[in-house]
């Protein structure tokens, strides 16, 4: 989901998608779109952009969320992926990746640009059904700490114990 521009990593996904049992879906458009179709595997599709109500859809319908990004300040895709109760991967350069994903537990933080970390989460993800259940159950708890009430919470609880 997002622009697909250098920083993004989408090109690392493709790399890591090759070979792999699994259908990926990339969601966006930008510079690198006609490069990464022309790249892509059997087994990836790029959508293009999509609107508000089908990009839910597609959180919906997915098993898991990866945002490869090289570069990214927060990443609130993730949110939205953990909101929609799915597990997630993404490098450790993403800022929302600490907060979001516990290893092992509901998703997988990887080095930039590891295509062999990015395979690794990536089948990991697809073997372990009550492992997938417990994972997208705590990416929805650890997305509920990051909404604006839940920053506004813990503002406050700052505050209280500042004063008090």
């Amino acid at each position: 989901m997002g622009r697909l521009d250098p920083e993004k990593g989408a090109d690392i996904l493709l790399q890591a998608a090759s070979g792999l049992d699994a259908d990926i879906v990339i969601v966006g458009d930008g510079s690198e779109r006609a490069t990464l179709r022309a790249a892509a595997p059997p087994n990836v599709r790029l959508v293009g952009r999509l609107d508000r109500g089908a990009i839910v859809r597609r959180y919906s319908a997915a098993d898991a969320f990866v945002l490869p990004s090289r570069s990214e300040q927060w990443g609130i895709v993730l949110n939205e992926a953990a909101a929609a109760r799915r597990p997630l991967v993404a490098p450790e350069a993403v800022g929302a990746a600490c907060d979001l994903i516990e290893d092992g537990v509901n998703g997988h933080r990887m080095a930039v640009n590891s295509i062999r970390e990015l395979v690794e989460a990536l089948r990991a993800l697809s073997v372990d059904p009550v492992w997938h259940g417990h994972a997208a159950k705590r990416s929805r708890e650890l997305a509920e700490r990051h909404t604006p009430a839940g920053r506004a919470d813990g503002v406050a609880s700052l505050a209280r114990r500042l004063v008090g």
